[in-house]
């Protein structure tokens, strides 16, 4: 991934939208999330900026930068929030909404 400075501050209307891969996670976070790929590190950037207009959890440690995806969930619902994950758990959970139809 390349570092993009102002990837932390992308709006979540800018987000790709993901379908969860199993029925347990979509009945716990909803069926649909809006990603974008940004590291541990971008996402605390964007904590900063946005922690409270946008709900967002805290972010996870930063000393070593890894790869991953900020997560809005519950899209809808009046908790919504986001989140990061790293890249591989976000694998495992979601798939691009069109390769899902």
């Amino acid at each position: 991934m390349t570092f993009d400075y102002h990837r932390p501050l992308l709006p979540q209307g800018k987000m790709g939208r993901f379908v969860a891969r199993d029925k347990e996670t979509a009945t716990r976070y909803g069926r649909v999330v809006l990603a974008a790929e940004m590291s541990n590190a971008q996402y605390a950037e964007r904590h900063q900026h946005l922690a409270e207009a946008n709900n967002m959890r805290p972010p996870p440690s930063h000393h070593r930068i890894f790869s991953g995806y900020v997560v809005v969930r519950r899209i809808g619902h009046s908790d919504r929030y986001e989140t990061w994950m790293p890249e591989h758990v976000f694998a495992e959970i979601y798939v691009p909404e069109a390769a899902a139809q």
